[in-house]
């Protein structure tokens, strides 16, 4: 299992694991808001700005802007389908986006102390693109 060694970036007091815990949860605060993009913008930006310092903190603002990707596509199916199979679909897209940011802010925790947890489907891809190795 990869730890993180806790090294504190040259320009920064925040060390990859605060990073990390950090795209997590900017991931669900920005799902919260009246612009559901902040949810993928944030940890993408932590993602872009960590990406060659810490391919810890890397892999979990990619893992986490994935996930609020996932949650926004829903929303949009949910607008686009929602006449034929009004209740189906809604409920649907609001247990999907209470799953994803209940396994986020988890997954924050788990971030903190050093540990690396991987979304179903979404956490192999961001380990190869963030290129965290075991």
């Amino acid at each position: 299992m990869f730890t993180d060694t806790g090294t504190t970036s040259t320009d920064s007091r925040f060390s990859e694991r605060h990073w990390a815990m950090a795209a997590l949860l900017l991931g669900v605060l920005g799902s919260m808001t009246r612009v559901p993009l902040l949810g993928v913008a944030l940890p993408a930006a932590v993602f872009y700005f960590q990406r060659q310092r810490s391919p810890f903190a890397a892999f979990y603002g990619l893992q986490a802007a994935a996930a609020q990707a996932a949650v926004v596509a829903l929303g949009v199916a949910d607008e686009l389908f929602a006449q034929p199979i009004d209740d189906l679909v809604h409920g649907a897209g609001v247990i999907a986006w209470l799953a994803i940011n209940g396994l986020s802010i988890y997954t924050a925790f788990q971030a903190r102390a050093g540990e690396v947890d991987e979304f179903w489907l979404i956490g192999p891809w961001a380990r190869r693109h963030a290129r965290l190795t075991s």
